[in-house]
């Protein structure tokens, strides 16, 4: 036993020691991942420490890693590079004379520009070259304009890059003057939704909709009157219809217009007076398998944000997902709408326009704000459907709702994890997660910091984080390396979870705390739905602990693992529904 414990010491002060380097920007925060390693196996192998003071002071010196670490990025956070490092798609500062302060790695690639040249020496033609001249005044004119569309054509044979310059705000960092402007560069693509708001707002008809969409990704007129077998002067005799319609004077107002509307997203102001038809009349422009982003007010004057999709007129189904995103993409929304399942699904606090609290809110604070969302909407009943960590916030709810919930739904949730044992034989990904979670959780701060930041500093912090969260898991890591499909999602969820990494930790701790009781005290069917595949949460403990409990039910999904929500929408759909 003292030869476990000198090991643990050991093993400890390397992990400190590593994450202060990794913290203060001596090393890269990959390199804290062997020292961590030696430290957890060292855990595992000591049943039980003697000195609980030694604890104290480790656990303190990882919370004190956390604040160098914080302190360390907010000084670099005061400076313009920061500022433009925080976009993914290229971006710089410029002045009211055109010279650039700051920019990024992707816009330095895109333009042969560099800090302390002008604007002005880009080559971007004549339309696109003049307007970004005159951006600071035209900017500054008047209170209320603060951003400008650019379409520029910087390749002939593809579709707009989108320039958008916008006056800064005040004290967007520390450094900032008041005559400083941002110049982004996003890429314009065509989306459905803004088929159906050109079609409602212009009147324009189908075929002068697909005109459009060829224009916006880079075809001529006579590229598209080739492609769709008709003559030149009909194709013409269209694009004077749309830019009639819409007011446009030419094909690149036309083409600035829609990227404008591009811009504008699918939020949606307060939610309408409540009811089953007001709903209906709120969601008229948004058809089946698209989904709907509103908010409310909650009685405590917070704000409550939520996605809706699926079949308006099915069964409502409440899935709560705190570490997943809500929105969710095509193919799990149309298979929900086709199962008849009518899908409601809650930001957590702090993320989309939920208001925020404290990480310590946990399922039982957080079932009240979904009650008073059922009330709003007049939901009489539902299913509750939690999505990995969102399991034990859907049985709190249930508990909360009584009669109002129907089932509950435990998606890739697992069994509640009795044993330390069962996560040190986890892979090593997240094993580095959940078994700190059970035993010392303040280690997990300043590490889920790190790689939040380098998962957003570029495409290759991105992949890199993509990748290690299936780290033991090949079915998923090849996924998500070779299919774009499950690359995104996976993407998504992680930057949905990295946006408060102090709840995404204590909600993780939650997940792999022996929640049992949960189970025990529900009064409604559980039903759970699993992977065959999922290296975190084995099947075989789920099945084992399903026959232990008589109002529980299990649905396996053969040869699926923790992509199973987005691999295999249709059978979820279905046993949510069944």
């Amino acid at each position: 036993m003292q030869d476990n414990e000198g090991d643990v010491t050991t093993t400890a002060l390397h992990f400190v020691e590593a994450l202060y380097a990794a913290a203060t920007g001596r090393s890269g925060y990959d390199e804290i991942f062997a020292p961590f390693d030696d430290h957890l196996n060292a855990r595992a192998r000591a049943d039980k420490l003697t000195d609980p003071g030694w604890l104290d002071s480790l656990n303190r010196h990882f919370e004190r890693a956390a604040e160098v670490y914080e302190l360390s990025i907010q000084a670099h956070a005061d400076s313009p590079a920061a500022f433009v490092e925080r976009f993914r798609q290229p971006a710089l500062i410029f002045d009211a004379r055109l010279e650039i302060l700051a920019q990024n790695a992707a816009f330095s690639a895109l333009l042969d520009l560099k800090v302390g040249d002008r604007l002005s020496d880009a080559a971007l033609g004549d339309d696109a070259g003049s307007t970004l001249v005159e951006a600071p005044e035209l900017l500054d004119k008047t209170v209320d304009q603060r951003r400008l569309l650019i379409p520029v054509y910087l390749h002939d044979d593809a579709a707009p890059d989108l320039f958008i310059a916008e006056r800064m705000l005040p004290r967007a960092y520390a450094k900032a003057r008041t005559a400083e402007y941002v110049l982004i560069c996003a890429r314009t693509s065509w989306h459905p939704a803004i088929a159906e708001l050109l079609s409602t707002a212009f009147q324009l008809t189908d075929a002068e909709l697909d005109l459009t969409r060829r224009l916006l990704e880079g075809a001529d007129l006579k590229q598209i009157a080739q492609s769709r077998g008709r003559s030149l002067r009909t194709v013409r005799t269209q694009m004077n219809s749309v830019l009639s319609k819409t007011q446009s004077q030419d094909q690149k107002r036309l083409v600035r217009l829609v990227a404008g509307l591009m811009q504008t997203g699918e939020v949606e102001p307060d939610h309408p007076d409540s009811g089953p038809r007001a709903r209906r009349i709120a969601s008229s422009a948004i058809t089946r398998h698209k989904s709907r982003l509103a908010s409310m007010k909650l009685h405590d004057g917070r704000r409550l944000a939520y996605a809706e999709y699926g079949d308006l007129e099915g069964e409502t189904v409440l899935m709560l997902q705190p570490t997943t995103t809500p929105t969710q993409p095509e193919p799990v929304r149309k298979a929900m709408a086709q199962k008849g399942l009518h899908v409601i699904a809650p930001y957590r606090p702090g993320s989309g326009l939920s208001d925020t609290r404290s990480p310590k809110d946990g399922p039982q604070a957080l079932a009240e704000d979904y009650v008073q969302l059922l009330d709003a909407l007049e939901i009489e009943a539902c299913t509750l459907v939690g999505h990995c960590s969102g399991g034990l916030y859907a049985l709190a709810a249930a508990q909360r709702l009584g009669a109002r919930a129907r089932r509950a739904v435990m998606l890739d949730v697992g069994a509640p994890v009795v044993s330390v044992s069962e996560l040190i034989r986890l892979p090593s990904a997240p094993r580095r997660t959940f078994l700190p979670a059970r035993l010392f959780p303040q280690a997990l701060i300043a590490p889920h910091r790190m790689v939040a930041a380098d998962f957003n500093k570029d495409e290759a912090g991105e992949q890199r984080t993509v990748e290690y969260f299936f780290e033991g898991s090949p079915k998923e890591q090849e996924r998500v390396r070779t299919d774009s499909y499950f690359y995104s999602v996976t993407r998504d969820n992680i930057a949905y979870s990295f946006e408060n990494v102090p709840r995404l930790v204590e909600d993780v701790c939650r997940w792999v705390s022996n929640w049992e009781s949960l189970i025990t005290e529900a009064k409604l069917p559980v039903h759970f739905i699993h992977g065959s595949e999922n290296t975190i949460f084995p099947v075989g403990k789920l099945e084992a602990f399903v026959r232990k409990h008589n109002h529980t039910t299990l649905t396996v999904v053969d040869g699926e693992g923790q992509l199973l929500l987005y691999a295999a929408p249709d059978q979820v759909a279905q046993a949510i529904a069944d």
